[in-house]
């Protein structure tokens, strides 16, 4: 009898355990100044206030201002909340404050899902 115990209580506790919530595909553009920013990173980090997403990505913007958070093309961000970063050595009117999640004012709400188009308008 106890060598059904042992696998029982395995599976009640793992098969109970809370699975991850499926990822989203995240793509867009960034403009400065009206204009494709022309290559770089941008990054989106879990915001602390609004979710409870503890993994961060990054993904290449292209010289067309496009962007795709995949990995090996399926989607790796989870629902939430996003504070947005972008860091471009090609643009050197590109303020500072983008390179800063606390500073650069971009958020991006990421739904279960659902696709999730954005352009981030950068200004100076």
């Amino acid at each position: 009898m106890r060598r059904f115990i042992v696998p029982f209580f395995l599976v009640l506790v793992f098969g109970c355990a809370r699975s991850e919530p499926p990822r989203v595909c995240v793509h867009g553009q960034v403009l400065l100044n009206g204009l494709p920013v022309r290559g770089g990173v941008i990054a989106f980090t879990p915001d602390k206030e609004r979710s409870r997403q503890t993994t961060a990505a990054r993904a290449m913007i292209y010289p067309d201002g496009r962007f795709l958070f995949t990995n090996g093309g399926r989607p790796v961000l989870a629902p939430g909340w996003y504070r947005v970063t972008v860091a471009s050595l090609e643009m050197s009117g590109m303020p500072h404050r983008y390179r800063e999640p606390d500073l650069s004012g971009l958020t991006c709400e990421v739904r279960p899902g659902q696709e999730t188009e954005v352009t981030f308008r950068l200004e100076p």
